[in-house]
């Protein structure tokens, strides 16, 4: 998995903690690379923070490699 944003690195911090929490803590899976991505990024989790709501471009294998397909929200919004 790859982050498409510089910065936001407690966030990024928040997000790994809760994936080893309980992806990988009940499971066989296991989260790997963490960088920044780029031009030689060629597969896994491409991750995107925004000031929405949360959402993805597809589920399970359709996510490999799209942009921005995993779009993060760690802002709490007051309604």
């Amino acid at each position: 998995m790859c982050w498409e944003d510089d910065g936001f690195q407690e966030e990024k911090g928040w997000v790994r903690d809760a994936i080893n929490r309980t992806w990988e803590a009940e499971s066989s899976l296991r989260f790997e690379g963490w960088g920044r991505c780029d031009e030689s990024t060629r597969s896994g989790l491409r991750v995107h923070f925004l000031d929405q709501r949360g959402f993805t471009r597809g589920l399970g294998r359709q996510l490999n490699n799209v942009p921005s397909g995993v779009n993060l929200n760690t802002w709490k919004q007051e309604a």
